[in-house]
């Protein structure tokens, strides 16, 4: 969901561009603005010694086409003067200088912005306080503010509603109807029978023709268990005419993959709440205004045009109470999201259904994006519309010489010059974060529900059934510190292979 909350186009060029777009075509020309001659100013100017010196020693390409002002026919001399002395044709020169322009553009911007997270409620209930502070609490804006709190509440109450029962139906119904855990049952089906890790969960060993999910296997164990009921005196005979099979998992390898790939649906929402984190400790530690009038020169008569919603600095106390009341609420609903989403797909037996499961939990992570849609349409165009705070001077790009560009950012990334950032560079950070949160998260499950049994297989743990079908808020979200309290008795243990 990183990529979900991207800016639609109007960015810091006001909140009313959404309006004047449409009336684009009926605009007046704008005035030429100075600025816009820095960048071939600053590359002239820093190149046009070496074209004196060139054109002294008699080397410099004087073939300039007649037709370019001034100022472009010295920027065409300077580019043909520093392709000569690179030994590059003019148009492998400007390829060049373009590959460097860009390296040096994302070079700059490493040092990165901080923005609110865009089309969601989390990002809303940061900024309308915010505004409604810098503007003096007018009613407007304080009803905005409340407005967004209340979705933000709703939204809190729906999400963990929803994990609340899925917690519910694994650690409480699923026990009720007699389910133990499935962990490494049937992972190795295709070398059974003939192992110790064959024996099932009924006690006999698994094989291919034998083996279901739990919705069969249950049904079919039934049956049995009826028959023996009915016929107590035939209990030999049924035994060798009525085989329940056993219960285990269908494919151990597509287990892993489906993992991965829910931890990859999840990832996006992770990276958001870092963001967000970010936002709150990287802003000055002090008020400042949200809102600014725009320069004189950029005003338009347009009054949404004329007023700009920035992201600026925020006392301590907000800073607390946007981490207590946004980012910790919202980062204990993705850990339990995750952890429900694996301890699902672990228990899912069939090919089928792990695969259909794999993405079936990550539309709790994108509630919050529902709610914000029936925010107000004012709500809407602030939070998309708002100017991210950039730790880097965009005017470095405008000031630089090329001839400067060009070494830092062309000659310097030669591969001779390679070096260890560029090695470290090369392993995918969310990728390797991807997999460690796989392995943790399928590795508590193991801890939790499953036994060692050796050859890196696990049995499921004794299972006992809940003293009732009460379950606390507090064992589904704080499980290791409120378990859910049950009976002494067991209803199955793992039984000696017969």
């Amino acid at each position: 969901m990183a990529d979900r909350h991207t800016s639609k186009g109007v960015g810091a060029a006001g909140i009313g561009h959404l309006q004047a777009q449409l009336h684009q075509d009926h605009q007046p020309e704008k005035h030429h603005h100075p600025k816009d001659d820095s960048r071939e100013k600053g590359a002239v100017s820093g190149s046009y010694i070496l074209l004196e010196q060139e054109r002294d020693e008699g080397t410099a390409n004087t073939e300039t086409p007649l037709n370019l002002a001034n100022d472009q026919r010295s920027l065409y001399d300077m580019r043909q003067v520093a392709a000569n002395r690179l030994g590059l044709k003019p148009e492998e020169y400007k390829v060049k200088l373009a590959a460097a322009k860009m390296i040096g553009g994302f070079v700059i911007r490493d040092k990165g912005s901080v923005e609110l997270e865009r089309g969601s409620v989390y990002g809303a209930v940061i900024l309308m306080p915010q505004v409604a502070r810098s503007a003096g609490w007018p009613r407007f804006f304080v009803s905005m503010m409340v407005r967004a709190y209340l979705f933000l509440i709703v939204n809190f109450f729906v999400q963990g509603g929803l994990l609340y029962m899925i917690a519910k139906e694994e650690t409480v119904m699923d026990l009720f109807a007699g389910q133990m855990y499935l962990c490494d049952f049937g992972a190795y089906v295709k070398d059974c029978p003939g192992h110790s890790w064959c024996t099932g969960p009924a006690g006999t060993e698994i094989s291919p023709p034998r083996m279901y999910s739990w919705a069969q296997w249950s049904t079919r164990v039934f049956v049995v268990q009826s028959l023996e009921a009915m016929f107590p005196d035939r209990l030999e005979e049924i035994h060798q005419k009525v085989d329940p099979g056993e219960y285990g998992l269908e494919s151990y390898s597509c287990r892993w993959l489906c993992c991965f790939i829910f931890m990859m649906s999840v990832m996006s929402e992770l990276f958001l709440n870092i963001r967000m984190l970010r936002l709150i400790w990287a802003v000055p530690n002090e008020n400042e205004a949200w809102l600014e009038l725009k320069p004189e020169d950029e005003e338009d008569t347009n009054w949404l045009d004329a007023a700009e919603v920035k992201v600026a600095g925020m006392s301590p106390a907000w800073k607390v109470v946007n981490i207590m009341v946004v980012f910790f609420p919202k980062m204990l609903l993705w850990k339990i999201t995750a952890e429900a989403g694996v301890t699902f797909l672990m228990e899912t037996a069939s090919i089928e259904d792990i695969i259909v499961n794999s993405v079936a939990l990550t539309f709790v992570l994108n509630i919050d994006e529902m709610f914000f849609e029936l925010m107000s349409d004012a709500a809407k165009v602030m939070l998309e519309c708002h100017s991210e705070m950039k730790f880097y001077d965009e005017d470095q790009e405008e000031n630089l010489p090329e001839e400067l560009i060009m070494e830092e950012h062309s000659i310097r990334q030669e591969l001779s010059h390679w070096t260890i950032g560029d090695s470290l560079s090369l392993f995918p950070v969310k990728l390797v974060t991807v997999c460690i949160l796989t392995l943790y998260f399928v590795g508590n499950y193991y801890i939790e529900r499953c036994n060692y049994r050796g050859n890196f297989l696990w049995a499921s743990k004794t299972m006992y059934l809940p003293d009732s079908v009460n379950f606390s808020v507090f064992s589904a979200f704080f499980s290791w510190f409120f378990p859910n309290p049950s009976l002494k008795e067991p209803f199955w243990t793992m039984p000696d292979a017969r």
